[in-house]
């Protein structure tokens, strides 16, 4: 039996695949989550009013992981924000 956790998790994605994925391990342990396939059509939604975390892939096209997480301040928004990436080295790591 699942029981609903308080919060929301948005998961960024360019990769529909990890985005199933992520969303299905996620809820399974009984979080509510929304995917987005892009950083432009997350910043399209409404800012969550509760708290919220986010899971973000590091490299997308159009605005990436990094520029997303600019804009995010720029307007306020304090969201904690998790990177993902399947393109990582030790300099991204570390920067």
């Amino acid at each position: 039996m699942s029981t609903q956790l308080d919060g929301m998790v948005f998961i960024i994605d360019d990769d529909a695949p990890v985005r199933r994925a992520l969303g299905r391990l996620l809820r399974s342990v009984g979080y509510s989550i929304e995917c987005f396939p892009s950083a432009r059509a997350f910043l399209s939604r409404s800012p969550s009013t509760g708290p919220s975390c986010v899971i973000l892939d590091f490299r997308m096209p159009g605005l990436n992981g990094l520029e997303l997480q600019s804009a995010l301040a720029a307007a306020g928004r304090d969201e904690s924000i998790i990177f993902i990436t399947g393109h990582g080295d030790i300099p991204t790591c570390a920067g």
